[in-house]
């Protein structure tokens, strides 16, 4: 037996957005669709060699072309055309790499869209090309037919055709056409006997010579775009003329007019109203609302008897429409004859006729096919898709001719209650159970919900407009959200009480109404349009919204389909079992239904079978079944020779896989250039399974109702029946399949994805211009439509050499799941397909599967798996816990809980070693991040481990999994206890730095890493020299807080100079200088104190330094120099910091802070010299800041003391108001405890600054500045006495040359003879001992007493010039005694 499997063609690929095809010719607005866009008008497939099956439909009320490769993951193409397509466009294949779509519209286009295989429409630019037809007149209303890939033929309504041939430069259609009449000979006789009213009454009917049916031979699949000289084109004419041309030249080939006596009836004959007249047989023209078909066959070869005549023996089979008869019409055949050599004329033989079924009456045939000498029917009957066969035996006897025989429908139902209450579980409301069958795969097709749902909106805008605006993720919850909105919980007005029973009445009628909304789309959707050949051979049938293929049943399908009429010793059990479950009431079946299903629903009865099934027959079938029927079922058990042996043949029948092969083709699909998925092939094995299982699953049902009843009748029948512990187990897996093929897989897209809604797609809006074109190894790597079955996502690839049949086998067979039934339990192989199902994600079923088995190890195993995907830790442990029990060289487990096991272990996973097993366990937890959990398991796994065993993985993971847990004590235990030396450093380097992250900074002194403190300071010195001084944690603070617990007061220092010299070094933005540089002046001030701490000769800290420190700071002076060419290139060079580099730095950044609140206008970059600072410092009249920073950063103070000395001097020279002037450096709290003027106290704070701050060191160089300033200013001034006084204690000479700089000669003279004077009596006291001591500026002296001997010269200077040449002479003297020899 045959049926046929079906699939939602909405189902297999999303919504895009069309592509316009530009037109020659403007075209007004059309009128909005009636009907369904996506319900197609009509529908074509094609064997487009590497890429597979392609589907062509017409969609949008014929405005609208959608291409889809069916065997490939590409995205569907469609196109849309201003005029209406006239029916029906061809998909043509121009040799074995083009794919041509010629398309007709009704103003008068060609179209040719050429696309380039295996890539079609996805990878090219396809550029379309329009002719324009001008030789008929527009709209076109004849039939057109598309014979090749350059040939068209269009009927005219006066009984010619139109021939169009494509023009072609070498291998390329130009897009131009010829066009061409052709006339067949004139028919004399109407036109004679219209002259003689009295022997002719001819058709009144407009038009009578008009074409009605075109048909020619299928071009080969591989065409080379000309003309064949040897097609043949068949013409059909209302006045039921045939008419055959040639293809390739247009040549009248034959002619031949069908007999009226053919037609039964005068319903279809049009007669001439005149009366008194009789019609004529040939005025008898078709006059009906259903078309004629006509197909052309090709002659059959005779490989012994070649014939160069190719054309004779062609058959041209013609469907004559009959509605108003018995039967809807009937087949004639017509088989042209070989030409004759005189006259080279052909003739159309008639050959034989077969009439269709009287069952027929009243259909539309749709359209057939010949396929291996069988002729399909494709039948519309009200509303139902019928497919009708027999032996294509036409040219025999009609006596002798096989009757038509009708393909099973078995899987054809629609919705009713039933399936509500069916498909609800407990603790269901009426709208989830409503809804879980409408949304039950294969019900309804994703287009049929979403125009469902859309209408229903639609009726509900004046009552609730707002659902419009309302969006939602998934249709699911758009239906659940928007049926049964509008009806509300009334109130009855005189008792006040809520009612509740008209509420859920009117709940149940929307419900129920949206179904029938569901039910007239889905119905509309398919309506048939065609069949078609797939690509190994099988009959395809077009529909609509949906598209299925022909398939033989199964033995159990077809024992189901034929409801037990089978008699063999296997299947004759069956006739007995249906009988009674036809006699038991719908209600009460489902009752007993889920009786047996709670029974045996944890696969594994507690108690024997016979007295569960004794016990289900008392409490559900007593008194169930009447008397009558009940004889009928003892008679026809009384026949069965051996009932146990016919219950375990029936249930082999049930559970009969005959198919064996792949389920995975390794090549891709047999040879095809891109990667095929077969979504159709897949759609339609997902369907198929679901029939296969359904059927199965109703015949294990009713063998177990006539267990029950035997249970009844007589309870000692079953005891220790293999039979019936079989059927329950049989039951039990069935069921669990029916779970798995009624789930859905996922959602529905909702609004945003709804059918129709794709203005938004970005996605197919570049695709449609051509601009997301995938690479050519691309093609078919994605899904292009959704998924609803479960079933569906666990098919594997389609292999595309099998059948439909032989993949669903593979697929229940590699279920695994009726394996079980042979070890009379349900665990190994439903256990594996649990696995599959949460390793895909699929969690809430799983689980409710795996509630339904026993507690073995394997099911522990797989519910501990499921727990810890739903995010319940705690309870899988406990399941895992209990199967590490089951692991170790001993095991107690039955030999089925082992394969149980084994089934869904890991591969690497074995029974005999308990710590691989824990080590698995750990490591599902840790991937989880349920470290908690992972912990004993890590730890187990140690203990477990033998000897031989390298554990360093396992140590590692458990001192993470403390570490990741902040337990640091737990941490360090295991780091102190890990037996691995090497593991030691990277240890302690984690949990430093963990802990620093997670500011437990005060546990790393507490804890104390004995014998590992040297690898901490290294851990926290690497992360402080190279993490980010700005980010958290602050690890040189952590590195000096480490340091001084530890009392390493030194190498604290150091970690806070290096940290800021890093902070000086980051480049900053100016409006967070000021904040950087603070938490800089800490990080010296804390390395200051810290080195304050250590021994003097100890204060310093040595830092390596690369050549770009060099180049952007100063290089310290190095107490050895060695030239650089005696180190190796690879040496690092090393900077020695003392204390006093320190405090340098540290006054420096300080000075910047300060001055930037001084001066906000400036940058920080202006602060980088120490002159700089000194020299703000002075401008803001901050003396003291200038001479305390300028000497801790080395800078020159000499400006300083001329700015101080010049405002001195002006403080002197206006004496009398400088008491009235506010100077801010003389009005410090020590300045101004000072007595005195304020001339006074000017010339005292310099006095202090220049003891403070002047050194021997710097040869009192700011002495030397402040009396150059204020003789500079003032020559005439008087220096004060202290500054006179301290030159002649300490530089004399110093004196004299400034003197003799600014011409006080006078003062010069009295100095040099003071000095001289001086210098002589220490003579007179101690002779000299060194040479030196005796030297005086010799030079400057004759200097001065030329200068003062002038005739200018006063004569005051001269006597002082003669005094100091006597004291002069006077020590020259003494030198003279003391240096002659004694």
């Amino acid at each position: 037996m045959s049926s046929v499997v079906y699939t939602h063609i909405s189902g297999l690929s999303t919504n895009v957005v069309p592509v316009e095809i530009p037109s020659q010719v403007r075209h007004e607005g059309r009128e909005e669709l009636d009907g369904f866009v996506e319900h197609a008008e009509y529908a074509t497939t094609i064997h487009a060699h590497d890429a597979g099956t392609v589907l062509l439909r017409v969609l949008d009320g014929g405005h609208m072309l959608e291409l889809m490769a069916l065997e490939s993951g590409m995205r569907a193409a469609r196109f849309s055309f201003a005029s209406k397509i006239a029916l029906q466009p061809a998909l043509m294949m121009l040799g074995i790499a083009e794919l041509h779509v010629l398309v007709v519209t009704l103003d008068g286009s060609v179209f040719r869209l050429r696309f380039v295989l295996p890539h079609l429409w996805t990878s090219t630019q396809y550029a379309p090309k329009e002719y324009r037809i001008t030789s008929i007149s527009l709209p076109i209303d004849g039939i057109v037919h598309i014979a090749e890939v350059g040939v068209v033929f269009i009927g005219l309504n006066d009984g010619s055709v139109l021939r169009l041939t494509a023009r072609m430069s070498g291998l390329e259609h130009t897009g131009d056409w010829n066009e061409e009449s052709l006339h067949g000979p004139p028919n004399y006789f109407p036109s004679l006997s219209s002259l003689m009213p009295s022997f002719y009454s001819g058709p009144t009917v407009p038009n009578p010579t008009k074409i009605i049916a075109l048909g020619s031979i299928p071009p080969p699949l591989a065409d080379s775009g000309y003309a064949r000289a040897t097609s043949l084109v068949v013409t059909l004419s209302r006045d039921r003329h045939l008419r055959v041309w040639l293809t390739g030249n247009g040549k009248f080939v034959a002619s031949k007019q069908i007999p009226s006596q053919f037609f039964q009836t005068d319903a279809l004959i049009a007669r001439s109203t005149s009366p008194g007249k009789t019609p004529a047989l040939e005025g008898h023209v078709i006059d009906s609302d259903y078309r004629p078909i006509v197909r052309v066959l090709p002659p059959v070869l005779d490989e012994d008897n070649f014939s160069p005549d190719m054309d004779a023996g062609t058959e041209v089979v013609v469907f004559m429409p009959t509605p108003s008869t018995e039967t809807a019409g009937f087949f004639l055949l017509y088989r042209l004859s070989a030409q004759d050599r005189t006259s080279s004329r052909r003739d159309l033989n008639f050959v034989g006729r077969k009439s269709c079924s009287a069952q027929t009456e009243g259909w539309e045939l749709r359209d057939f096919v010949v396929a291996d000498d069988i002729l399909y029917l494709l039948w519309n009957a009200q509303g139902r898709t019928i497919i009708q066969t027999s032996t294509y035996d036409l040219d025999e006897e009609e006596a002798e001719q096989e009757p038509w025989n009708t393909l099973s429908t078995d899987g054809e139902k629609e919705l009713s209650p039933d399936s509500f209450e069916e498909s609800a579980q407990e603790g269901d409301t009426l709208a989830s159970s409503i809804l879980a069958a409408i949304l039950r795969p294969g019900a309804f097709s994703p287009y049929t919900l979403h125009i469902a749902i859309k209408q229903y909106e639609q009726s509900l805008v004046d009552v609730a407009p707002y659902i419009l605006n309302t969006p939602y993720p998934t249709l699911a919850e758009r239906i659940a959200a928007v049926v049964g909105s509008s009806v509300a919980l009334t109130t009855d007005p005189r008792t006040g009480a809520q009612m509740w029973d008209r509420y859920w009445s009117a709940l149940r009628r929307d419900w129920e109404g949206f179904v029938a909304r569901c039910q007239a789309v889905e119905r509309a959707g398919r309506w048939p349009l065609g069949l078609s050949r797939a690509r190994d051979g099988s009959v395809v049938v077009l529909a609509r919204e949906r598209m299925g293929t022909v398939v033989a049943l199964d033995e159990p399908m077809a024992v189901h389909a034929l409801a037990g009429a089978n008699t063999s010793s296997g299947t004759s059990l069956f006739g007995v079992a249906w009988s009674l479950r036809a006699n038991i009431p719908a209600s009460d079946l489902r009752l007993l239904e889920d009786a047996l299903r709670s029974v045996s629903g944890d696969g594994r009865i507690a108690y024997s079978h016979d007295s569960v099934l004794r016990d289900v027959a008392q409490r559900h079938l007593d008194g169930l079944v009447p008397e009558g029927p009940a004889a009928f079922v003892r008679s026809g058990l009384g026949m069965l020779d051996d009932l146990e042996d016919a219950v375990l043949q029936a249930l082999n029948v049930v559970g009969r896989l005959e198919y064996i092969v792949k389920m995975e083709d390794p090549e891709g699909g047999m040879g095809l250039a891109v990667g095929h998925d077969g979504e159709l092939k897949k759609a339609l094995t997902t369907a198929y399974i679901a029939q296969s299982i359904e059927a199965r699953y109703d015949l294990c049902l009713s063998i177990l109702l006539l267990l029950l009843f035997i249970a009844l009748d007589d309870p000692d029948t079953l005891k220790s029946s293999v039979a019936a512990a079989r059927a329950c187990v049989m039951f039990h897996a069935l069921g669990l399949l029916r779970s798995l093929a009624k789930q859905s897989a996922g959602d529905l897209a909702g609004v945003s994805g709804g059918y129709g809604d794709v203005e938004d797609d970005v996605l197919a809006r570049f695709e449609a211009l051509g601009f997301a074109s995938p690479a050519p190894g691309a093609i078919g790597v994605g899904r292009s439509g959704p998924q609803y079955s479960l079933v569906h996502s666990l098919l594997p690839r389609a292999n595309l050499s099998t059948s439909v049949l032989q993949s669903a086998h593979a697929f229940i067979r590699e279920s695994g799941v009726l394996t079980d039934v042979a070890l009379l339990d349900a665990e190994p192989g439903t256990l594996g397909l649990v696995e599959r199902l949460r390793s895909l994600g699929y969690l809430d079923f799983s689980r409710e599967l795996v509630m339904r088995l026993p507690p073995t190890p394997g099911v522990c195993y797989v519910h501990a798996r499921l727990l810890m995907d739903l995010g319940r830790p705690d309870e899988a442990t406990v399941l895992f816990e209990k199967v590490a029990n089951n692991f170790g060289p001993i095991s107690h487990l039955t030999e089925t809980d082992r394969l149980g096991l084994e089934t869904v272990l890991p591969p690497p996973l074995s029974l005999e070693s308990a710590c691989v097993y824990y080590r698995h366990v750990a490591e599902l937890f840790n991937d989880a991040c349920c470290l908690t959990q992972a912990i004993p398991f890590w730890r187990q796994a140690i203990e477990d481990a033998p000897p031989d065993l390298d554990a360093r993985g396992m140590w590692s993971k458990v001192f993470r999994a403390y570490v990741d847990l902040g337990m640091w004590e737990d941490a360090y235990v295991v780091l102190v206890s890990t037996p691995y030396a090497d593991l030691h450093r990277e240890n302690v380097r984690q949990i430093v730095i963990a802990m620093c992250e997670a500011n437990h900074t005060d546990k790393l002194a507490h804890l104390g890493f004995v014998g590992h403190h040297v690898e901490v300071e290294r851990t926290l010195s690497f992360k402080a020299r190279h993490a980010d001084p700005f980010a958290w944690p602050d690890y040189a603070k952590i590195l000096y807080a480490w340091h001084v617990f530890r009392g390493d007061f030194r190498s604290a220092g150091a970690a806070m100079y290096e940290r800021a010299r890093r902070l000086g070094e980051e480049a900053v933005v100016e409006e967070e200088f000021v904040q950087v540089a603070n938490v800089q002046a800490r990080c010296y001030l804390a390395a200051i104190n810290s080195l304050e701490l250590v021994d003097p000769s100890h204060s310093w800290v040595l830092l390596s330094v690369s050549s770009d420190d060099d180049l952007g700071r100063k290089r310290r002076r190095l107490t050895v120099h060695i030239p650089e060419t005696r180190f190796n290139p690879d040496c690092k060079d090393f900077e020695v910091v003392q204390l006093s580099d320190m405090r340098q730095e540290h006054a420096l950044v300080s000075a910047r802070i300060e001055l930037l609140g001084y001066y906000p206008e400036l940058s920080y970059h202006n602060l980088s010299s120490p002159q700089d600072i000194v020299s703000l410092y002075v401008r803001a009249n901050n003396f003291d800041l200038a001479f305390s920073t300028g000497r801790l950063v080395g800078a020159d103070l000499s400006a300083a003391f001329v700015n101080l000395a010049s405002q001195c001097m002006n403080l002197a020279a206006s004496a009398e108001s400088a008491d009235d002037e506010s100077i801010p450096w003389l009005e410090t709290d020590q300045t101004l405890a000072w007595d005195g003027s304020t001339v006074q106290r000017a010339w005292h704070y310099l006095q202090l600054s220049l003891a403070r701050h002047d050194v021997e060191e710097g040869d009192w160089t700011y002495r030397k500045v402040v009396a150059d300033t204020m003789l500079e200013l003032d020559q005439s001034a008087r220096l004060p006495n202290w500054l006179v006084s301290f030159f002649l204690e300490k530089q004399p000479d110093y004196l004299v040359r400034l003197c003799l700089k600014y011409s006080r000669l006078q003062d010069a003279l009295l100095y040099s003879i003071r000095m001289v004077k001086e210098a002589t009596d220490v003579l007179s006291v101690m002779p000299p001992r060194h040479a030196s001591t005796t030297c005086l500026p010799y030079s400057i002296f004759d200097q001065l007493i030329i200068a003062a001997t002038e005739p200018t010269g006063s004569a005051e200077q001269k006597q002082l010039a003669e005094t100091l040449k006597k004291d002069l002479a006077a020590r020259l003297t003494k030198l003279q005694k003391w240096s002659a020899p004694r």
